[in-house]
């Protein structure tokens, strides 16, 4: 069925679009008096923005009900294009109102990253469709992240150990430390222009050490340090995520000990270090995910020794999988070579 012309006097009403997990969502904004005429909404999509004469070749989805929002889903080969959006309301008669502006454009683009290496973002994704079966019947629309880091070593350490009376450097030390990570979260306030995208997630870790920690040679009793080769971490995390031009910044904060993961890539740091809580930032920096300059920092909070650490995420600059940490503390530093993986699973529904 075409639409038709909508009347001079017909009344109009405010349509925004936003961004959801593969796709987008136009949101209606009609004053409470019309709500109670309109019989039926035509959404037309178009991929050029045209005149009302020309709604005949634009694509329709008839809503036979009130609604305050109509959700579109794009494929992998939409990314980049621009697709356009006319609103009518009708009732049994015709056209009572018509969106404003009268076309609204959005920019298909893929889902922002879930998070970086070991910290996670506000966003949660669901894959663009690869085939023409559209919907979300087959997909549920929330996801978990799977991540895998592996500290291979220490390519350079500086310590001043006061307890020693010296100073300490070392050079490519083995480590030998994986972390399998997981995470799940729930959305509390969705993006806009003006608001970032705010959610509050579940995080547990699994650390395991393939070779002994390195050791401290001539230690005092406080340097006399024996970790454990397996160690489970968790916490309860808040995010706030932000999509600025190519920068998306997140900040968040968790509870638990998650933040303590990285005393345990370094020999200097004892076990009484770990903290109950901790803060993260992290950023992606690019035009594109192939070109995406990445970073994060963990802090925990209250901890013996002060420890933090930056993690930079280079392999996609190097068309490699191979990263980069700075590790600091207390009377030293260390600059270890890691290898990261992010896998993001979604869930089926059992439907097709």
């Amino acid at each position: 069925m075409s639409l038709v012309r909508a009347a001079s006097d017909a009344a109009t009403f405010g349509v925004t679009a936003e961004a959801i997990p593969g796709g987008t969502v136009l949101r209606f904004n009609i004053d409470p008096r019309l709500r109670r005429q309109i019989e039926s909404f035509y959404v037309a999509r178009s991929s050029v923005p045209m005149m009302i004469t020309d709604l005949s070749t634009a694509a329709y989805t008839q809503m036979p009900y009130y609604h305050d929002w109509y959700k579109d889903y794009f494929y992998r080969d939409d990314v980049g294009k621009t697709v356009y959006y006319h609103v009518e309301a009708w009732d049994k008669h015709g056209v009572i109102a018509y969106s404003w502006p009268l076309w609204v454009s959005w920019k298909v683009r893929m889902q922002p990253p879930t998070g970086i290496m070991l910290t996670p973002s506000a966003y949660r994704r669901i894959p663009l469709y690869e085939s023409d079966a559209s919907g979300t019947e087959h997909v549920l629309p929330i996801n978990w992240d799977v991540t895998l880091s592996y500290y291979i070593g220490r390519l350079y350490g500086y310590n001043k150990l006061e307890e020693l009376t010296t100073t300490r450097k070392n050079l490519f030390s083995r480590i030998g430390v994986s972390f399998l990570q997981t995470d799940v979260k729930f959305i509390l306030e969705r993006e806009t222009g003006q608001v970032p995208q705010i959610a509050l997630g579940l995080e547990g870790a699994s650390m395991l050490r393939d070779v002994g920690a390195p050791s401290v040679a001539n230690p005092t009793a406080e340097f006399q340090i024996k970790k454990e080769n397996q160690r489970l971490f968790g916490g309860l995390y808040v995010a706030a995520s932000k999509e600025i031009g190519w920068i998306r910044p997140t900040v968040g904060w968790v509870r638990g000990n998650s933040m303590s993961k990285l005393i345990y890539l370094t020999e200097f740091l004892p076990k009484s270090s770990e903290s109950d809580s901790g803060v993260f930032v992290n950023m992606s920096v690019g035009a594109n995910s192939r070109y995406a300059f990445q970073w994060e920092y963990l802090r925990p909070l209250r901890a013996r020794g002060a420890p933090w650490m930056i993690n930079a995420q280079l392999g996609k600059m190097l068309h490699a999988n191979f990263d980069l940490a700075y590790l600091h503390y207390e009377r030293g530093y260390e600059i270890l070579a890691h290898l990261s993986f992010r896998l993001t699973i979604y869930p089926g529904s059992g439907k097709k």
